[in-house]
């Protein structure tokens, strides 16, 4: 290889490492020891363009609207990277670092409470509830729940609604492991595969059946049931395999269907 050949080479990975980092603003950034919390509140002179995204927060209250402010996280002479502009609801993300900021990060930044009990100073109790929508869809995740690009997320505080007729289990059951041996690296053909299967909810000990059930081909399932804690297992013996099982209790709350995975083990060693 001549010298024109080796500058040209060069050349080349240099132009492509330029253009790397241009179509992706967060190339080459590294990610600090703070936690997701230091990040999201710390304020800064100038704002970072590592991590750039915009989410769309609406909170109402027994059915009125209330005014998400201009300026949350604006100071006169910094800014957090959480923070808003105008009085819309759009959340500004502009972090040096790319994060799952939450909405609890939102509202420490703004200095109001929000959680499944709380939302700026209503409290959840036995005639009220709080719910959020992502999109549309009800979620449990509530203060956990994720900042992302483009998605609209919604808080209500608003009278309860008959637990029997909103709340439920919904998830995948997953059956696993298909291959006699771990593949180094991984074979696609031996993922865990959704499974159709009968299974029964409990009481969170096992001890009760309290319903019987089924998914489908995909592995998925829907039951409703009214508020507490649960647990689903093979309607089966548990010396039947593949044997299926939650892991740990399962927890519904009114007006919410709850999210839980069914892993079903074949015995394969």
């Amino acid at each position: 290889m001549n010298k024109t050949q080796i500058l040209l080479g060069v050349g080349a990975v240099l132009v492509l490492g330029a253009l790397f980092v241009f179509t992706n603003p967060s190339a080459g950034v590294e990610q600090s020891t703070r936690t997701n919390r230091e990040v999201a509140t710390a304020c800064d002179r100038e704002m970072a363009q590592g991590f750039h995204i915009h989410s769309t927060l609406e909170i109402v209250v027994n059915g009125e609207e209330i005014v998400v402010p201009a300026n949350i996280g604006v100071r006169a002479t910094c800014m957090t990277a959480l923070h808003t502009h105008t009085p819309d609801g759009l959340i500004h993300v502009e972090s040096p670092e790319k994060r799952d900021f939450t909405l609890a990060d939102f509202f420490v930044v703004w200095g109001q409470p929000f959680s499944e009990n709380e939302i700026l100073g209503y409290k959840a109790d036995a005639t009220h509830q709080i719910k959020v929508t992502v999109s549309g869809e009800v979620v449990d995740t509530f203060e956990n729940t994720i900042l992302r690009d483009g998605e609209k997320i919604a808080i209500s505080y608003e009278p309860r609604t008959e637990p029997s007729s909103t709340s439920g289990i919904k998830g995948t059951v997953m059956l696993g492991p298909t291959c006699p041996v771990m593949r180094d690296p991984p074979d696609p053909a031996c993922a865990d595969k959704p499974y159709k299967t009968t299974l029964v909810l409990t009481t969170p000990d096992g001890a009760r059946v309290l319903k019987t059930f089924s998914s489908d081909e995909k592995g998925v399932f829907s039951l409703q049931v009214q508020p507490g804690d649960y647990a689903i297992r093979s309607a089966a013996a548990a010396n039947i395999l593949p044997y299926c099982a939650s892991t740990g209790s399962i927890k519904v709350r009114a007006g919410i269907y709850t999210t839980a995975n069914v892993s079903c083990d074949t015995g394969i060693r």
